[in-house]
């Protein structure tokens, strides 16, 4: 009879250990099928997942960021939700991203550095890939913290400040400067007409 673990409202999940009796395989096979790294070969593969599908077994997710240092995650801080902007910037992260096979994990500030840090503080407990933050303006104990977690991150949007580690984005201070000297050329090429 497999072990099954108890979760709460009297539900049972089948665990790896399960799965792996099931197809009579070790458990680090099952593992390597679920994770799809090493070299399985096909028939083994389909054993691995007919016992899957027969036990009811879902990964771990948890389990499996643990294991792996949370190396498929990305930590994205954003200001707000409620903006536009930010949905078309967080829909291409995830693209991305999910191309080649890492998932965001999303927290909003709402313009709070106060929150951006805790929002900073939780994910990296998670031991991220990276972190992704649509923001130059920082406590300094918030790039402190993700310094000496040896954490790469990435500040998006406005570009005009010198960044912390990575930046991409653009300068929307440069932008309406070009934007102001190009009227201004055009009005003086209209009045000398």
């Amino acid at each position: 009879m497999p072990r099954k673990l108890r979760r709460k409202r009297g539900e049972y999940l089948p665990t790896l250990a399960d799965v792996a009796r099931s197809a009579d395989v070790s458990q680090i096979t099952v593992s390597r099928v679920v994770r799809n790294k090493g070299s399985i070969s096909l028939e083994m593969r389909k054993r691995v997942t007919a016992a899957i599908k027969r036990t009811g077994y879902v990964p771990n997710r948890l389990a499996g960021s643990l294991a792996s240092a949370g190396a498929d995650l990305v930590g994205v801080v954003v200001p707000t939700l409620r903006s536009t902007i930010f949905h078309h910037v967080l829909h291409g992260i995830n693209d991305a991203l999910a191309a080649q096979g890492y998932r965001a994990i999303v927290g909003t500030s709402e313009f709070d550095e106060n929150e951006e840090y805790r929002l900073v503080h939780s994910m990296t407990s998670w031991r991220p890939a990276a972190m992704i933050i649509a923001s130059f303006q920082h406590k300094r104990k918030t790039v402190a913290h993700l310094k000496a977690a040896r954490m790469r991150f990435v500040e998006i949007t406005d570009i005009d400040r010198e960044p912390s580690d990575v930046a991409i984005g653009l300068s929307h201070w440069r932008a309406g400067l070009e934007t102001g000297r190009y009227m201004i050329a055009r009005a003086t090429e209209s009045s000398v007409m």
